[in-house]
Formats: C-alpha cells, structure tokens, sequence
C-alpha cells in the first residue's frame, strides 16, 4: 500500500467528514430533545406529532439535520466523497469491515430514525420519501458509472458500494413493507458480497503486486 500522502489524506477527509455527519445528527437530536424533553426513542415517537402540530419547522429541521449526518455516514450522493479514498486506501482486511459494518450501521441507525422516531406517517407527511428515492437513484447511477470509469480494482469496489446503497435507499423510499423487506435484504447481501469481494481484492493485489485492473489480466489462469 501506498506509503504517501494520499493515505494520510484519505483518512483524515474521513475524520472531517465523520466529524461534520455527527455534528449534524447532534444537533438534530438537539431539535429533538428541545421539543419533546426526552431522548428515549419511543417516547419522542409519541410526543412528536403534537410538536409537529405546532412546529413544523422545528421538527422538518431536526429530520433534515439527522438524515445529513447519517448520509455522510453512508456516503449518500453527494456526501461520498470520503469513501472512495478510504475504502481503496485501507487494508483489505479494513476495506472489508468499513464496507461491510460500518457503512451498514448507518442504514440501520437512518431506518431506525425514519420509521421509529419520525413514524412512516411523517414520513410520508414530509414529502421525505420522495427525496430518499430521488437520492437513491442519483447514488445509483453515480455509483455505477464512476466504478465504470475506475482503473483501481479497489477503488471499484468502493464507487459499487455507494452504487448499492442506492438501491437500499430507492428500497426504503419506496415506503411499502414490501419495499422496506428488500432494502434491508439487501443489506444482508451487501454486507457478505462487498467483505468477500474486498477479501479477494486483498489477495489478487498481494498475488500479482499491482492494484490496476489491466494488470490482472490472465490472473484466472
């Protein structure tokens, strides 16, 4: 692995950017707390269609502070832009884990937040929907074309996952049972494939000692 600056910069873009996602999803929670005067899950579930009532704004402000936050953790277009460097920069072993559980806590934390805190009747009352889906399919296609475009086997694997987390977000946008039945499926899916891909990355790189594409040709063989 590169013993260069692009390492160092890689994760320290991370530092920044996981440091800017929690400052946003604090302060959402900030929004929360001052509304309802409570921090368990339930209870501000119970007591925030009376605040949204009398502050729309308030509580549009602390859904929009939170999904911020969580979507720089799951590099969401267009909060990605972390990912690709740290993901092809790590170890392969850590490529692995940031793709497989990090990046997977994040949608759990966003479905969490959504369909417990804010409830799926918000949810839809806000227009949120929409906005997920739309972001979704933007992911997907980003995602998709710039792993296209990529010469690096790592760096490939990174652009897919954001490509992934498109589909889990059009899942969870759709709204239905149905919808959120196969975002979190897929989840699982991503979750096993990406490790195992970033594993076989991982021991292709060391096997042949070259991280571009081309340079594995004939690497079946």
């Amino acid at each position: 692995y590169p013993k260069t600056g692009v390492t160092l910069r890689a994760s320290f873009n991370y530092l920044i950017m996981g440091g800017v996602g929690l400052s946003f999803f604090l302060l959402g929670v900030g929004f929360l707390y001052a509304m309802t005067g409570t921090l368990d899950i339930f209870h501000i579930a119970e007591k925030l269609p009376t605040a949204f009532n009398s502050s729309t704004q308030m509580v549009l402000m602390s859904f929009v502070l939170i999904t911020t936050g969580i979507g720089i953790k799951i590099a969401v277009f267009p909060l990605h832009s972390w990912l690709p460097d740290a993901h092809s920069m790590a170890p392969s072993p850590v490529s692995a884990l940031l793709s497989s559980v990090i990046v997977k806590v994040g949608i759990y934390c966003l479905i969490r937040v959504v369909y417990t805190v804010f409830s799926a009747e918000m949810f839809f009352l806000i227009n949120s929907h929409n906005i997920l889906m739309v972001l979704g399919v933007v992911s997907l296609l980003f995602g998709a074309s710039m792993a296209l475009a990529q010469t690096d086997l790592k760096r490939l694997l990174a652009y897919s996952t954001i490509n992934q987390l498109g589909i889990v977000l059009i899942g969870l946008g759709i709204g239905t049972e149905l919808g959120l039945t196969g975002a979190l499926f897929h989840i699982l899916n991503h979750a096993i494939m990406k490790s195992a891909l970033f594993f076989c990355a991982g021991i292709m790189i060391a096997e042949t000692g070259t991280r571009d594409v081309q340079g594995f040709s004939g690497f079946g063989r």
